[in-house]
Parts: structure tokens; sequence; C-alpha cells
């Protein structure tokens, strides 16, 4: 019953394939459609996808959805866009098992703090940029001694009075 379904679903995405192919051209085949069908398996939300596909390309999605592990894959689409990888860089750290090894290192929580506050200070730095020229963004941590001691503040903000 099972294998039915499945070449009875291949049929329909030969089919779908050959038609939406006379009607629109190229871009249409069946890995193409195949690879539709599972980035909407991988991604069903549309406002989620709508919101990444701001900030990727169509070659980074093949890439994230060729991974299962759907925390794994959230670890790779957050670091990505926070340090705006390319495809190929990607596919290196993918490739490299960054997730694992850093999984392994016993400091996955620094790791992911650091990638935490990279994306916070990136959306801080972009709103006291608009709200013109009375406000400066100085810095992403600033230093500051106190009592001889170097401390450094999360983010570094001026206004003009």
């Amino acid at each position: 019953m099972r294998n039915q379904k499945a070449e009875y679903g291949k049929q329909v995405v030969t089919k779908l394939s050959n038609r939406l192919t006379l009607d629109f051209g190229k871009g249409y085949s069946q890995a193409s459609l195949f690879r539709m069908i599972r980035l909407y398996d991988v991604f069903p939300d549309d406002k989620i996808f709508a919101t990444l596909l701001r900030k990727l390309s169509w070659s980074h999605f093949i890439e994230l959805m060729k991974i299962d592990d759907s925390l794994k894959r959230e670890f790779y689409i957050q670091i990505c866009i926070n340090e705006k990888w390319p495809v190929r860089t990607l596919q290196e750290r993918i490739n490299s098992m960054l997730y694992e090894r850093t999984a392994i290192s016993g400091k996955p929580e620094k790791t992911i703090l650091n990638d935490l506050e990279r994306a916070i200070l990136s959306e801080l730095q972009k709103f006291i940029l608009e709200m013109g020229t009375d406000f400066a963004f100085l810095a992403r941590q600033k230093r500051m001694i106190i009592d001889n001691d170097n401390y450094y503040t999360i983010y570094g903000v001026a206004s003009r009075h």
C-alpha cells in the first residue's frame, strides 16, 4: 500500500512537472518539485519561511534542507544569518561538523550566548543608527575601568543633550 502511494506521488509530480514546464518554462523539473515539497516539509510556517527568505538564498535552503535534525538545522540557520555566511562557508561548516564539535566542546552555552549577543547587538546598532544624528553607536563592547578592574558594557550608546 505504501509503495503504491509513493509511486502515485511520483506520477503526480511527473505530470505536474511536465505541465508547469509547458506553461511556465524551465525550473519545474521533477527534482525541483521534490525540493519544493521538501522545503514545505522542513519550513511549514509561511511567516518564518518568509522571514528567512529575506536573509538566505535558495542555495542556502537547499543545503539546510539536507539536515534532518531540526535543532542542528536551526543552529546553522542562526549562525549563517548572524555571520552572513555564503553558501560555500555553510557547506564547509556542515562538512566540518561544527554543530557536533560545538555540542561536544562542553561550552555550547557560551557559543550560543556569543551568537545571541551578536544578533542582539546587530539589531540594536541598526535601531540606533536609524534614530538619526542625535545618537551614535560607539562600540559593541566598551571598556570601563572601575577600581582598576576592567569591565565591558554590552553596548555603547551616546546621545547628545
